[in-house]
């Protein structure tokens, strides 16, 4: 905020922080309610702890933190003689809210298991049985599989993890304003997210039905397949599912930009396909992803703008939207 920003000060915290905090006191009150008579505030401690000692017996960890150091000082001190300091931490602040929330995703496996201990796995699977007669992870797979779909698929997959810090990365420097109400609608998909997950736990066919003979035919991708699980281990991530939700926030981040629109559309129904074809999520995750995206979206372009309004220099436009000469898709 600028000097002459005249605003009250409970209005100078973004509505963001104010969503994450909110986020943060929901979640301290429902472990206390979802630990109470199995589990303690200790065993939650312990738990944690033990997550940290495992990464750090880790056969590369050894080097992690010493290595993180050395960038974390080289970095202040190179920014200090750039004098980027400031606009830097002001990234920082408009990307503080997202990444604390993604800092809890990561600690979701520890976390969810001690509010909720159930699955809902097969309730979900029963539905789609009772719904569609055959579940929608058997049936895609079953009647398209093809090595070239394994390697198309896994393709549109893998774009959520890099995409969508390239478009966060794009506004930042280019578009601050429409930036912060990108980073707005994230933070709500997060904490959203984060409710449905626990008021829904399930772990996803892939993992409930791991035996599945059908998860064993793709060859092709193993290796890549083996590489996330590894990675991102077994959660309980399915409802809603965020790879939809964040997909459609990418593609709505990006909309100004033709080129990228138009070829990130089919990629986005990819990864929709790509959920469902490798038994990630249940068919009824991708709906409510998209929809928890565009309600992200709406509130977003009606909430972020009218909280940040007044004198201030740094005072967000309505939508942001593209020119009407454009031609750019509207979100």
């Amino acid at each position: 905020m600028t000097s002459g920003d005249n605003r009250p000060f409970w209005r100078r915290v973004r509505p963001e922080e104010y969503i994450f905090l909110l986020f943060v006191f929901t979640m301290v009150i429902l472990i206390e309610f979802g630990m109470r008579g199995r589990y303690g505030w200790g065993d939650l401690g312990e738990q944690l702890l033990w997550r940290v000692g495992n990464y750090f017996d880790s056969q590369w960890s050894f080097l992690s933190v010493p290595l993180a150091i050395v960038v974390l000082v080289f970095g202040y001190l190179f920014l200090a003689w750039k004098k980027w300091l400031r606009p830097v931490a002001r990234f920082f602040r408009d990307a503080a809210p997202y990444l604390l929330s993604y800092l809890a995703y990561v600690l979701l496996r520890d976390l969810i298991p001690f509010i909720r201990p159930d699955l809902v796995d097969a309730e979900l699977a029963a539905l789609e049985t009772e719904l569609l007669g055959t579940p929608s992870y058997i049936w895609f797979p079953r009647t398209f599989g093809a090595v070239w779909l394994d390697h198309l698929l896994m393709g549109c997959y893998l774009t959520h993890y890099y995409v969508p810090l390239v478009v966060a990365l794009f506004l930042a420097f280019r578009n601050p304003r429409r930036f912060r109400i990108w980073m707005f609608a994230l933070t709500l998909v997060w904490v959203i997210g984060y409710m449905g997950y626990i008021a829904v736990p399930a772990i996803g066919p892939r993992y409930y039905f791991s035996n599945y003979e059908l998860w064993r035919q793709h060859e092709s991708i193993q290796p890549v397949a083996n590489l996330i699980d590894s990675c991102s281990g077994i959660t309980r991530d399915c409802f809603p599912s965020l790879h939809m939700a964040w997909a459609i926030l990418t593609l709505w981040g990006g909309r100004k930009y033709r080129p990228f629109f138009w070829m990130y559309l089919p990629v986005v129904t990819g990864i929709g396909l790509a959920t469902i074809y490798f038994g990630y999520h249940y068919l009824v995750d991708l709906p409510a992803g998209i929809a928890l995206g565009f309600f992200a979206i709406w509130t977003a372009q009606r909430v972020y703008p009218w909280w940040m309004a007044g004198p201030q220099s740094d005072k967000v436009g309505a939508c942001d939207s593209a020119p009407s000469n454009s031609g750019s898709p509207q979100g």
